[in-house]
């Protein structure tokens, strides 16, 4: 019992959010035309996001829950490289 909680204290060592220095890409502000389409979709600008990714069609899709509490497809994202093979990992 001891060494497995010595185990799980060591793997999580490396889980220490004051080592991430953001980048600040991730604080950029939504544009104009985003913040339109988010509008015109009845979302929220705060509302969760689900992010959908498909390999072999090569896109990725960003779904926005609306003000009645349902995802809807805000924009779709071509996928220029990936690696893996197809399938569940």
């Amino acid at each position: 019992m001891v060494s497995a909680a010595l185990a799980a204290a060591i793997a999580l060592t490396g889980c220490n959010p004051e080592d991430v220095v953001p980048t600040g890409r991730s604080q950029a502000l939504l544009s104009e035309k985003t913040l339109a389409q988010i509008e015109a979709k009845q979302m929220d600008k705060d509302s969760p996001i689900l992010a959908r990714i498909f390999k072999e069609e090569a896109e990725m899709e960003i779904w926005k829950k609306t003000r009645d509490g349902e995802f809807a497809l805000l924009k779709t994202y071509p996928i220029c490289r990936w690696s893996g093979d197809l399938g569940p990992k």
